[in-house]
This record gives structure tokens, sequence and C-alpha cells, in this order.
């Protein structure tokens, strides 16, 4: 059975164009109203009930596939993006992968055959990138956070690299030369960006580097303590992965007897609610996850036809905010 995708690969248009114009053709004039009426005829097509129900009579679904929505980052993203997309008379659906390759996919072929102007999006690894490609042929696509190698596709993300840099930065002006930095997992560009800024800053300096891969949860934080702080010259400083590993490390810590900043300083990424309320409070690069999916989603949409925009990669900066733990 012929699919809304199909009919906009034969028509050469986005598929949201092709929704328009079946969903109401005396509205439209022209060359491509032809060749979508042309190509929905020769496959057949028939419009899916369930595309009809969700974006005949209510506001079409904006997709958002991040990996993990129990991070507060991406549910601070989430709500940037439907603030925006609200006021386009559209509504946020998020769809949480679980960072499992699998199930990115699947939802984004999913969502891709649904009547959607366009999906947001936030990879788990850069091993999706064909498949979004395939996509975004038809579909705009924006990438938020992360970018995908050798791809052209629209990126609303943070300076990485520079924001860890200022964070490695901050811990060797507090006099520490045991600067270690937990990472999140390497099959994402943040993390890959974030080392890169870390290990230049502490190359810079003369100073050895020193990473532990680990993940952006609590437990990911606790588990690469458990390396850290074994050795006989344990680092003095830690930059996390982000706001949850660092509440990781500073449990550690504390299980361990060190006391923080005075034995170990851990320095956090995003400025989570949480930052504000451990004990001791943390220091951490705040990232603007709220304007990131807005920003995100005017992309989308600008892509869809449905606004304004022309960036294609869209840097935003992260800000260094000191409180007690760096």
């Amino acid at each position: 059975m012929a699919t809304i995708a199909d009919v906009a690969r034969a028509a050469g248009v986005h598929r949201s164009t092709v929704s328009r114009i079946l969903r109401d053709p005396k509205a439209f004039r022209g060359e491509t109203r032809t060749r979508v009426l042309e190509a929905a005829a020769r496959l057949d097509y028939r419009p899916s009930r369930i595309a009809q129900a969700l974006s005949g009579g209510a506001s079409p679904l904006v997709p958002l596939v991040v990996p993990d929505i129990s991070n507060p980052f991406f549910a601070r993203v989430a709500r940037g993006a439907e603030e925006i997309a609200r006021a386009s008379g559209l509504h946020i659906v998020v769809c949480s992968t679980g960072g499992d390759v699998e199930v990115e996919v699947e939802y984004l072929q999913a969502m891709s055959d649904l009547d959607t102007p366009c999906i947001l999006f936030t990879p788990s690894t850069d091993t999706v990138a064909a498949q979004v490609l395939s996509i975004a042929r038809h579909t705009a696509v924006v990438l938020i956070d992360r970018s995908l190698p050798e791809t052209d596709l629209r990126c609303v993300r943070v300076d990485h690299a520079q924001a860890a840099a200022a964070g490695t930065q901050h811990l060797l002006t507090r006099g520490h030369r045991r600067v270690a930095c937990v990472s999140g997992p390497m099959s994402a560009s943040s993390a890959r960006e974030r080392v890169a800024g870390y290990r230049a800053v502490m190359d810079e300096v003369g100073l050895p580097a020193q990473v532990v891969e680990g993940d952006f949860t609590i437990a990911g934080g606790r588990n690469a303590a458990a390396q850290l702080f074994a050795g006989d010259e344990p680092p003095t400083a830690v930059l996390a992965a982000n706001d949850l590993c660092a509440v990781g490390l500073l449990a550690a810590a504390r299980d361990a007897g060190l006391r923080v900043p005075d034995d170990v300083a851990v320095l956090g990424f995003d400025d989570l609610d949480v930052a504000q309320h451990v004990n001791p409070s943390l220091t951490t690069l705040r990232q603007p996850s709220a304007e990131l999916g807005g920003q995100a989603a005017r992309l989308a949409l600008a892509d869809a036809g449905l606004g304004d925009g022309s960036d294609v990669v869209l840097t935003l900066q992260a800000e260094l905010i000191v409180r007690e733990s760096a």
C-alpha cells in the first residue's frame, strides 16, 4: 500500500506539501499540484485513517524524538519546542527512545509516515545518519543538541567544545592540576566535542588528561567515580558529563569520605533545577535548553514552509554558573 511518503518521492516534493494538496486540491494550482495528484493516482494512494484522524480536524503533530525524556534537559527542550509549535497551531508529540538505535529508527519511520510537517530529533549515535537523510528528503528534520557527521541537516546546538574548555579553565584557575573528565557515551557528538574542549585546554597547559567514558545518568557518575577515586593519585577536580552525572559523583565522593570541594571539586553541565538543591550546590555550565527546543522548532517550521528561518547550524553559548562545588 502506497504511503504519503511514496507520493512525495514520486512528485519530488515534501510530504507536508502532498498533505496540504490532497486535503484541499482546489486551493492549489500549477505544476506542483498536477505532479502530486498524478503521483497519487498512479500509486493508487489512499489516505491513512490514522493520519486523517491525527491531522484532519486537529492541529498537525510535530514529533520530538529524544533519547530520554526523563532527563530534565530534554523536558526543557520539549517545553521550548512546544511554545513555538503551539503558536503555529501545532502540537509536540514526544517519542523517548531510551537511547536504543532500533527504537529511534522505528519512531522516525513511523512519524514520517504520518501527516507531520517536520521532525525534531536528538540522535543517540551517528549510526542513524543514513536513515535520517532518507527521511529528510521528504520531511523537514532538525537536529537538537547533537549533530550527525557528513550531513547538511539543520541543527541547533551549543558550542560544546567551548563550554567544556571554559569549565576546564575554571577548574585550573582554582588551582587544580589533576583534572579529570567523565564523558557521556562517545557515540554522541556532544560528548566527543566536550572531551575535545577539555583535552585542548589540558594540552595547552601541559597537564595529562584523564577521560572516563560514562553516561548522562546519576548511576553513570557513581560508576565513573569508582574508577577515578580508586587510584593512588585521584583527581582533585572532575568535569562531569552533565548535572545528573555530577550528582552521582557528589554522592560517590561523600561515600568515599571526600569533601566537596575541599578534596575534590565537581563541575556539571546543563544547570538543571537539581543543581541548586544538592549539597554543596553545583557549579555547572548552563545550556539554554528551552531556547534550543524553540529555535529548533522555528527552523523546522521554516524548512516545512510554515515559518521563517535561514540558519543551517545555529550555535548557542553555554554559561558558567559558579556555586559551591567547584
